[in-house]
């Protein structure tokens, strides 16, 4: 049975209104103007960060700044090849998940691997300082990132949990084991979900739904909010509450266009990011809750989630094989900060 927690749905309607109370200010022709993409649309996750980075953005610069919104696949292209975009100087900004960036980098794969984290509030709380500042750890992280794929990381934040559905009802962890389950291209997603004794099968974001519908694949995995929003409900009825992974997304710009920009500015730019990811994850906490007690639980044909005792097996099982193949590009004192709170960690 799902249970509403009335806290965060409450936190998720007060970060809705205050996206809508957002006003930016009236001003001239801009000093410099960028074009911004993500995969989902103005109401959807990544649409949100938009939202609150263009608003921000254009506050904090007192309009000097302005960024051009392409939501839903409007510029023409998805988040993965918006990155080679970046690194080419021809697009300027993309909403992008961190796994994305792990063809360019392993520096965020702290970020990348599931069950790394307990739940997403931990997730956030490592990600965060204030609501403007990364926590130093995660800082280093991005500075890394940054240098390594020759694109400028901005900010990276958890964006709630991640959960699996499917078009042929899952019951357990057991109908799991031989499922063809879409996943992103990232070598550890792929691994994951190898280790969970799944299928996985990389698919760009863009043929999900038809790869569902088609039954190309068998399941797909994202968050309860995308699930609903994007429709994936219609093509894939069952859903399983796996809580595997807190999706981690950012803000990544081109080097060419961070550039262009002076210091001061470059500073706007970096702050409104981080403010935004802060806003937008809190958001995620609350719209998983919503959308479980509410959209997944009436729409959804059957709706399964997994339990304390299953997650911490499947944590046992999946994260120590994780961390035998991709621990040592972890930084140690990462795993060090994270062991101290976290059992299964420390006794690896």
């Amino acid at each position: 049975m799902i249970k509403s927690d009335k806290n965060s749905i409450l936190l998720f309607l007060l970060v809705i209104a205050i996206f809508v109370l957002v006003v930016s200010p009236v001003h001239c022709e801009p000093k410099y103007q960028f074009n911004m993409i993500s995969d989902e649309p103005i109401w959807g996750e990544t649409g949100l960060i938009l939202q609150a980075f263009e608003s921000g953005v254009n506050y904090l610069s007192d309009g000097d700044i302005a960024i051009k919104m392409y939501p839903a696949g409007e510029w023409g292209t998805g988040e993965e090849a918006g990155l080679q975009s970046l690194q080419m100087g021809t697009l300027d900004l993309v909403v992008t998940m961190s796994a994305n960036l792990g063809v360019y980098t392993d520096a965020l794969y702290a970020f990348d691997i599931p069950f790394m984290f307990e739940n997403s509030v931990n997730a956030m709380n490592f990600a965060f300082k204030s609501t403007t500042e990364h926590t130093p750890l995660v800082q280093k992280m991005l500075d890394k990132a940054s240098e390594e794929s020759g694109i400028m990381v901005l900010s990276m934040a958890p964006m709630g949990r991640r959960d699996i559905f499917a078009n042929k009802p899952i019951n357990s962890i057991e109908d799991l084991k031989g499922m063809k389950i879409r996943t992103m291209a990232s070598p550890i997603q792929v691994d994951a979900f190898n280790f969970m004794g799944a299928i996985a099968t990389p698919l760009p974001y863009s043929e999900c739904f038809t790869a569902l519908q088609l039954k190309t694949v068998d399941a797909a995995e994202n968050s309860p909010a995308a699930y609903t929003m994007m429709k994936f409900i219609e093509a894939a009825p069952y859903y399983f509450g796996s809580d595997h992974y807190s999706s981690v997304v950012g803000i990544a710009m081109s080097k060419k266009s961070w550039d262009s920009l002076p210091t001061a500015y470059q500073n706007i730019v970096r702050q409104a990011a981080v403010g935004a990811m802060n806003v937008s994850s809190i958001w995620a906490l609350g719209s998983a809750d919503y959308s479980l007690s509410s959209e997944v639980k009436d729409g959804a044909e059957g709706v399964v989630m997994i339990t304390p005792e299953e997650k911490l097996e499947l944590r046992k099982n999946v994260l120590p094989k994780m961390l035998d193949k991709y621990g040592e590009q972890i930084d140690p004192e990462i795993l060090e900060t994270l062991a101290q709170e976290d059992e299964v960690i420390a006794e690896w």
